[in-house]
């Protein structure tokens, strides 16, 4: 019962590093955000949302300190899917420079692509201070505000730094020192790496004595930074606008009795619909229409099925495949002869039959 309850409160977001979006704040902590902000469009019954979720966690985990992580339940935050274009779940989009640049996230959904993408993304505004001059020429430069030398043996800046660097942008200068740069290791008397200086306007040197890491270095340089000001104005979110459906006519192939061995050489998502209009130019049932839609947004980017929709007044598929007269959905293994079939015309039900056939957990029937 315990584990239950511990449970229960995780998935709640009670302990989590996941930031709870909404309309409500949306605007302040991503728009505002100085860093860049990665964000999971998502909806709690759907499947590829679940198996992301403790992947999602991680990676917000791992990346505390350096950017923000958060999530909106489109369910609830419709308006706000609206205007970003959430046409599938999960949904990851990066929200950098205030929002006034927004990309999706294509690659894979474990936590170390989504951590190594995140890191990826930060730009690098920590300086090179690799000799004297290097260092009287950072030091001269901004002369009122603190700067920050990080005496270093990797000559790559961290992900740490670089996100500090984006926090303190116009109030700290950031400079990394090479452990190579021995004239300045021996001006400050740097004995061991990492070292941390902060190098103040009148030229007094504070050294860092905690632990590296994002919170601890954030609250210490913090100090010397004062108040940021002349805070850009928070740019609207673009015009709330309806994700535009794809039209089915043109992602879904007719398949017939000719056709089908053809377009169904392996798994086929078929949709037995409501076919109106003439010969030469057919339509589909509009509320179908919409049920065939949201399938095909939620699972085209899998690669697995391939798409069809046959008018189900056609008897022979109809009597192939056992169905009745009212719209129904089957998955069809044209290599393995068998199929699933979903009478039950609503996404929801779909979406699940769908989710078995892609974990291995479908029984079939064999023609």
């Amino acid at each position: 019962m315990f584990f239950f309850a511990l449970a229960c409160l995780v998935a709640s977001g009670f302990g989590s590093d996941v930031v709870e979006l909404s309309d409500a704040n949306f605007k302040k902590l991503v728009l505002g955000s100085d860093l860049p902000f990665l964000v999971e469009f998502f909806a709690p019954w759907c499947g590829h949302c679940q198996r992301l979720a403790p992947e999602w966690e991680k990676a917000a985990t791992n990346l505390k300190g350096i950017m923000p992580v958060g999530k909106v339940d489109c369910t609830v935050h419709q308006s706000l899917c609206g205007q970003y274009q959430v046409q599938g779940y999960p949904t990851i989009k990066l929200f950098s420079d205030k929002g006034k640049k927004v990309e999706d996230y294509q690659q894979a959904r474990q936590a170390a692509s989504i951590v190594r993408y995140a890191t990826d993304s930060l730009p690098n505004l920590v300086q090179r201070v690799a000799d004297t001059t290097a260092l009287s020429k950072f030091l001269e430069a901004n002369p009122s505000q603190p700067h920050v030398l990080i005496f270093s043996t990797k000559t790559e800046v961290s992900s740490i730094l670089k996100s500090l660097a984006i926090n303190f942008k116009g109030r700290v200068a950031f400079g990394q020192v090479p452990q190579s740069a021995a004239a300045i290791v021996e001006q400050y008397s740097v004995t061991s790496f990492p070292k941390v200086i902060v190098v103040t306007s009148d030229q007094e040197r504070h050294e860092f004595a905690g632990t590296i890491n994002g919170e601890q270095l954030k609250s210490f340089i913090g100090g010397f930074a004062g108040e940021a000001s002349g805070a850009e104005a928070v740019p609207p979110p673009p015009p709330a606008s309806k994700p535009k459906p794809k039209a089915v006519e043109q992602s879904y192939v007719e398949v017939t009795s000719d056709n089908i061995d053809t377009v169904c050489p392996s798994l086929c998502v078929l949709g037995f619909v409501d076919v109106e209009g003439t010969e030469s130019e057919k339509t589909i049932n509009a509320d179908q229409k919409k049920v065939l839609d949201e399938v095909l947004s939620s699972f085209q980017k899998d690669g697995k099925f391939k798409f069809g929709y046959v008018d189900k007044s056609n008897a022979q598929l109809t009597s192939k495949f056992s169905l009745s007269n009212e719209p129904s959905l089957i998955v069809f293994n044209g290599k393995r002869q068998r199929y699933i079939k979903s009478e039950n015309f609503e996404f929801k039900t779909i979406f699940s039959t769908l989710e078995h056939v892609l974990t291995g957990d479908a029984h079939y029937t064999n023609l």
